[in-house]
């Protein structure tokens, strides 16, 4: 019998990762070559987990932009 693992706690490892790095996959000490694999392959998990900076883009980072954009058309 084959046992296979969730992909959630991957996913969310991941995620983890990515957001610590500012969204930065490539480099010395960023996302991939903290997870231990090439940028190539990281960005391929973030494309079958569904992860893409768009999709977990905080609300209030968005609100604060359009307030800041309010104000400077006045």
């Amino acid at each position: 019998m084959i046992v296979t693992a969730s992909p959630q706690p991957l996913q969310q490892h991941i995620l983890n990762i990515v957001r610590e790095t500012g969204w930065v996959l490539g480099g010395p000490k960023r996302a991939a070559a903290r997870l231990g694999m090439k940028r190539s392959t990281l960005r391929w998990k973030m494309k079958r987990f569904g992860i893409a900076r768009r999709k977990y883009r905080p609300a209030i980072a968005s609100n604060e932009c359009y307030a800041a954009r309010l104000i400077h058309l006045q």
